[in-house]
């Protein structure tokens, strides 16, 4: 039996074929090594890249965890919660207009005042709310109106008491009326509360955040000046936390 023979021209497309047998096995080894980097190498090379980032990642977080922890370590304990007491006893826990009246109540009693009468008005309240949404501000405050009666010559006393106490309290407006040797204040007072949404996440402070500025610093040295007249954090005989809560109280009369 015969077989057809192929046979091949000396050249194809222009080019001498013993050429082309030539170079047909280096364009096959070409081939198979881009597949193999592409198949093999390539994804290796990525996950080596993507570990040295990690690695460098942590090495960063771990430099800046033990920056903190050095700074923080070389603070004294009973300082840091001494200052800490102070801020925390310079706002209103929450919006509590009556939680206010006191707090007013306590530093009246410290000169011999008491309390005749105050007045809380639930539209200013709302209408100090609206304020400080359109403002921007996130620290609002809550205003009340009040009327002390106690001893004439003891009221700057009294003025000058409710001025340096924690919570910072902020005499807006007085008027004086004198009844013998009594003295009767109607006085505007108004102190700033921290909303619920004023978080912050610990994990995401950095050293530049724990570091004290000198504002911040003379501040906290104020603070330590003031008188603490009512513990606005302090625990029941539970020994939980009071909590103040809002009831919205339907108006029979309006149904």
């Amino acid at each position: 039996m015969r077989l057809n023979t192929l046979t091949i021209p000396e050249k194809l497309f222009g080019v001498n074929t013993n050429m082309m047998t030539v170079f047909i096995p280096l364009v096959g080894i070409i081939i198979v090594a881009v597949v193999g980097y592409n198949i093999f190498l390539a994804p290796k090379i990525d996950d080596i890249s993507k570990m040295q980032s990690d690695l460098k990642s942590v090495e960063t977080k771990s430099k800046s965890v033990l920056e903190k922890t050095r700074y923080l370590q070389s603070i004294d304990p009973e300082e840091l919660k001494k200052n800490s007491d102070f801020i925390s006893n310079a706002l209103l826990p929450q919006q509590n207009a009556y939680l206010l009246v006191s707090v007013v109540r306590s530093v009246a009693d410290k000169f011999g005042f008491q309390v005749e009468s105050f007045l809380i008005s639930p539209g200013k309240l709302e209408k100090v709310v609206t304020e400080v949404k359109k403002s921007g501000k996130n620290i609002p405050r809550i205003p009340i109106s009040v009327s002390l009666v106690g001893p004439k010559n003891s009221f700057l006393d009294l003025i000058k008491g409710l001025e340096r106490n924690l919570p910072v309290l902020s005499v807006d407006s007085f008027k004086m009326t004198n009844i013998g040797t009594m003295a009767k204040l109607d006085l505007e007072i108004s102190a700033f509360y921290l909303e619920d949404n004023n978080t912050y996440d610990i994990n995401k402070l950095t050293l530049s955040d724990l570091t004290l500025l000198k504002e911040e610093t003379d501040l906290v040295t104020t603070l330590g000046e003031y008188s603490i007249s009512l513990d606005v954090n302090a625990k029941d005989n539970s020994g939980t936390n009071k909590v103040y809560r809002k009831y919205d109280r339907i108006d029979p009369f309006s149904l």
